[in-house]
């Protein structure tokens, strides 16, 4: 199955993979980085591939500093953050953070 490359300012961009993630409320995307490869330093999370509401495959991506990546296709990679308070205990000891943030 072949996936046009939307034309797309950075902007729209960052709505359209926003809006396609409606059903991951701890995510937000903060930046769109365009059609660029993925770092080869980073590793797939999340246990494989995705496809939203509006039909988009996409993938997540980490590196242990915390830095989180997702790849939409044919819309290109973006950077997102989780919000904190809503972190997964098991996602923040992957990623050295403490699983406890009252110690």
């Amino acid at each position: 199955m072949s996936h046009a490359t939307r034309l797309l300012t950075p902007d729209q961009a960052i709505a359209i993979a926003q809006e396609n993630i409606q059903g991951s409320p701890l995510i937000t995307i903060t930046a769109y980085l365009g059609q660029v490869e993925v770092p080869s330093c980073f590793a797939q999370v999340g246990g494989g591939g995705v496809t939203s509401k509006d039909g988009l495959h996409y993938v997540q991506w980490s590196i242990e500093k915390g830095e989180l990546l997702i790849l939409f296709v044919g819309l290109g990679l973006f950077t997102y953050q989780l919000e904190d308070e809503r972190k997964p205990a098991g996602w923040r000891q992957r990623h050295g953070q403490p699983a406890d943030d009252h110690e």
